[in-house]
């Protein structure tokens, strides 16, 4: 990700794990090996009962999926369904937020999404 962020830039992500056996290491961590800085973390406790709802509906509507998205697309998704929906529950989700160190030196400069004061819409 280092490769893609311009000196400054930022990435946002969310990213999950199981509470009772988390396999990676913690953001700052992995923040620091990528050689970029965790700048916000904030966990999503809304998402795991999201997951359930969504697993059940695929479980509620399999005939549907087999018709629609054919039967190798929708085994997939129920098979993820029952695996998943066990540790549904354990499942810590969070959003993170990662910047790449950039020169202190560098100008502040406007994103080219946004026009700037007494420039850019003018006449549009």
């Amino acid at each position: 990700m280092r490769r893609i962020l311009r000196p400054g830039g930022r990435a946002v992500l969310t990213s999950g794990s199981l509470r009772s056996r988390p396999v990676a290491p913690p953001w700052p961590e992995r923040a620091a090996a990528a050689g970029l800085e965790l700048e916000w973390e904030e966990e999503r406790p809304h998402e795991p009962a999201m997951w359930s709802r969504l697993y059940r509906l695929w479980t509620e509507h399999e005939a549907d999926l087999r018709l629609h998205l054919g039967d190798d697309q929708a085994e997939s998704m129920l098979t993820e369904a029952r695996t998943r929906s066990r540790t549904v529950g354990d499942r810590r989700s969070v959003t993170v937020t990662l910047k790449r160190p950039g020169c202190k030196d560098e100008p502040s400069r406007p994103r080219p999404d946004r026009a700037v004061q007494g420039h850019g819409t003018k006449g549009r």
